[in-house]
């Protein structure tokens, strides 16, 4: 992506208003994965940190780190691992570019493994900050150490109980979403176990990574009809691949640290010519667009459920997944993924995709009147 068009992102973020803090949700680097190098990543992780403390000045900046930051990409080693295959060098020279906005507490993790947390200044919001890029298939080290490497899930269960015990609610960011293809069962199965203990604490997840504007949805393991958690997917202001920037401006309940609606920002790509500068506008509300009377995560399983019969509705979320761009219109079985990927934060527990497809069958079968209907009367039976 041109510098210019994250200049121009940087300068729209700016000029918004009331904005508390930034959270910057990884992959700085290119996607071109064959012409990387430790010092090419390098120079674009400084430069690129060096823009947003230009445009956004004192505003603290969260960040994350993606994927496609280390190299070779994918690859993050356990931190006891030195020489020439080790990512201590990713990690020190990431938060000494920037780590601007954090405390010291915060460094001394992070340089063990690309994860920390910190409690905002006058607040009772926790931001926990995890690297999810070491669960990912493509680490190789996780062959060696497949059992959560670098300590990071026992870090954050011993966080999230200290924040359970002050009364703090918490953020968690991380760069891959939960169920995603990407990352092992394993580390799905565990890590959905903790969101599930701490639903009480944990009010909002924030992913990067697949560049689509999409949420995830965690469901009680005993009670596959109650939504428990929700993680949101801010897209990205790459168009790789195939699809128009974009970033989302959350509104968050100070009080109770919960969502309360994000308003998108984009442009359509393909009508930039040479000489244009890129207009960033508002591309939709998100409670407004799709008729939600909250955020919470029984709300959220409501729209999944009214998309299975309304194909109006579906027809806007299919859009702004792609963030308006020139898409071929979706199938069947297009439409089946898009919500089965929504219902999912672990691989191994197909519970919800299974019954969406087994009802979307009998309805062909009996003509029924709502598959969404049926689709939770399906749940509930399993209790």
């Amino acid at each position: 992506m041109p510098l210019d068009v994250v200049r121009s992102a940087l300068e729209s973020i700016r000029k918004q208003k009331n904005i508390s803090m930034v959270y910057m949700t990884g992959d700085l680097v290119s996607h071109a994965i064959w012409e990387t190098s430790k010092k090419k990543n390098l120079k674009v992780i400084n430069l690129v940190a060096d823009l947003f403390r230009e445009y956004l000045g004192d505003i603290p900046v969260i960040p994350i780190i993606g994927n496609h930051e280390t190299h070779p990409v994918n690859v993050f080693a356990p931190y006891f691992i030195q020489g020439p295959t080790s990512t201590n060098w990713l990690y020190k020279e990431f938060i000494d570019s920037w780590g601007w906005s954090l405390p010291e507490s915060a460094r001394q993790t992070f340089l063990k493994g690309g994860y920390y947390s910190f409690v905002v200044k006058d607040t009772n919001l926790r931001i926990i900050v995890l690297n999810s890029n070491i669960y990912q298939k493509l680490n190789w080290w996780n062959v060696l150490y497949p059992i959560d490497m670098n300590d990071q899930l026992k870090w954050f269960t011993t966080t999230l109980l200290e924040a359970e015990q002050n009364e703090e609610k918490v953020h968690i960011l991380s760069h891959i979403p939960p169920g995603s293809e990407d990352t092992m069962q394993v580390y799905q199965r565990e890590y959905r176990k903790i969101v599930e203990r701490f639903e009480h604490t944990i009010t909002a997840e924030f992913n990067g990574h697949t560049h689509y504007e999409d949420f995830t949805l965690f469901y009680d393991k005993n009670n596959s009809s109650q939504a428990v958690g929700a993680a949101y997917n801010g897209g990205s202001i790459t168009s790789y691949y195939n699809v128009n920037p974009n970033y989302r401006v959350y509104k968050v309940d100070k009080g109770t640290w919960e969502l309360n609606d994000f308003d998108s920002y984009g442009f359509n790509i393909s009508l930039i010519q040479d000489d244009m500068s890129p207009e960033w506008n508002k591309l939709y509300s998100f409670k407004e667009q799709y008729g939600l009377k909250s955020m919470r995560p029984e709300e959220l399983n409501n729209l999944v459920i009214r998309m299975m019969d309304d194909s109006a509705l579906f027809d806007k979320y299919f859009y702004n997944f792609f963030k308006g761009s020139n898409r071929e219109q979706y199938d069947s079985k297009r439409k089946m993924k898009i919500l089965c990927d929504i219902m999912t934060s672990e691989m191994a527990d197909l519970t919800h995709c299974n019954q969406l497809k087994k009802v979307t069958s009998t309805k062909r079968r009996r003509s029924l009147t709502s598959i969404g209907e049926e689709f939770t009367k399906g749940l509930k039976r399993k209790r």
